[in-house]
């Protein structure tokens, strides 16, 4: 279950492991380990006459969310582990394009049009600014690309999102200026866009 991630690791005591924020599920930034820009994955969906058919459930995109983590192939990769949010599946680009296969899979068997399915790439790229996050009270195992709005939309503390990304803007500007951004960006020129810095506290493979 997607519980079984947030238990203790064999030999570690659950005192040392547990946290209120993990108990609780709440999701605090403790710091801002990274940024980078990433394609935008949307889902196009069906109409029924003139009317839409709801948007993804953000219940449905959080419990398939934490189906996905449960499977070795993602939790054991950083990189791939990574890039599933953790505080909003309606527009993670690992859920979508899962969920919309399910749809399908589920559709067809049940011969029903599916509610939605993956939206073609546009002809000019677009890309969204994510932010690398460690969240307070969990290990780095858990850190997760995230979208600034979402992180500041979706704080449960009020101002912290607001102020650790303040304190991480500056801190790239102080070293890189004020065209940070471009600097970042060029360093990351021919790497694949599932990508992510080794995070502290996790060994490297070789």
């Amino acid at each position: 279950t997607a519980d079984a991630i947030d238990a203790p690791p064999p030999g570690t005591l659950a005192s040392l492991w547990y946290s209120r924020e993990s108990v609780l599920h709440v999701f605090v930034i403790e710091k801002i380990l990274g940024w980078k820009t990433r394609p935008v994955v949307k889902l196009d969906f069906r109409k029924e006459g003139e009317d839409a058919i709801p948007a993804y459930d953000i219940i449905e995109a959080a419990e398939l969310s934490g189906k996905i983590l449960t499977q070795s192939d993602f939790w054991n990769d950083p990189r791939k582990r990574m890039e599933i949010s953790r505080i909003n599946g309606v527009q993670c680009p690992v859920v979508l394009p899962i969920a919309a296969a399910r749809e399908e899979t589920l559709a067809s068997k049940n011969g029903k049009q599916p509610r939605f399915s993956l939206a073609p790439p546009p002809e000019k790229e677009v890309r969204e600014e994510v932010l690398l996050v460690k969240w307070r009270g969990r290990s780095y195992l858990h850190s997760s690309w995230e979208r600034r709005r979402d992180l500041e939309r979706l704080d449960p503390s009020n101002n912290t999102a607001r102020h650790k990304i303040r304190r991480y803007i500056a801190n790239q500007e102080s070293i890189f200026g004020k065209n940070w951004r471009k600097v970042l960006d060029e360093d990351r020129l021919g790497v694949p866009d599932l990508h992510a810095d080794h995070v502290p506290g996790e060994k490297k493979k070789e």
